[in-house]
Order: structure tokens, then C-alpha cells, then sequence
């Protein structure tokens, strides 16, 4: 006579297991102190610390480095490092942030 082996039963879950071990969390960026305080004391800063990171970015730093990669692809410099370096340092002014003032 054939008989049908029992059906395997479905594995439990493991009730001492901890959560954080299916996914583990995200890494979070470490504030520094003063990143901190600026952010607590409100204005300018706390907004731009507020900022998702891509925004902070594009707000604050990609429209002085789109210039200075054009003038790096304009002059083709023997030092390119060091020459957006200089372009950073010298046109700073143009591109001042709301914290920065």
C-alpha cells in the first residue's frame, strides 16, 4: 500500500530572533558639533541642513563646480586639481550660500 509521506511543516518563526537582523539599518552620516548647533540655533543654516542631500547639493555646491569643470574643459590646464581649486577659492563670492552670509 502507498502511503503519502506527511506534508514538511512550514518553519516558524523564531521569536528570540532580533528584528535588526533580517535588514540591517541604514548607515547614518555622523554630525559634527557645530553643524549641530547652527542647526538648533534656526535661520539659513537650519534650512540648509534640513535639505534632502541631492538638494543641499545642487543648491550649494554643483552651480560654482559646473563652472569651474567648463573653465577646466575651456583651458585644459596642466594641473586641472589645482586649477579648480583656484577657481573654487576665487570665485566663491559669485556663489554664496544663505548660511555663508
Amino acid at each position: 500500500m502507498d502511503v503519502d509521506p506527511a506534508p514538511a511543516a512550514a518553519p516558524t518563526p523564531v521569536e528570540d530572533a532580533p528584528a535588526a537582523a533580517a535588514a540591517p539599518a541604514a548607515p547614518t552620516e555622523p554630525q559634527d558639533t557645530q553643524t549641530q548647533d547652527a542647526a538648533a540655533s534656526g535661520g539659513a543654516f537650519a534650512a540648509l541642513a534640513g535639505m534632502p542631500t541631492r538638494q543641499y547639493l545642487d543648491t550649494t555646491v554643483v552651480p560654482i563646480l559646473l563652472q569651474g569643470l567648463g573653465a577646466i574643459a575651456k583651458e585644459r590646464p596642466a594641473d586641472p586639481i589645482e586649477f579648480l581649486a583656484n577657481f573654487l577659492k576665487s570665485e566663491k563670492g559669485k556663489y554664496e550660500t544663505p548660511a555663508s552670509n
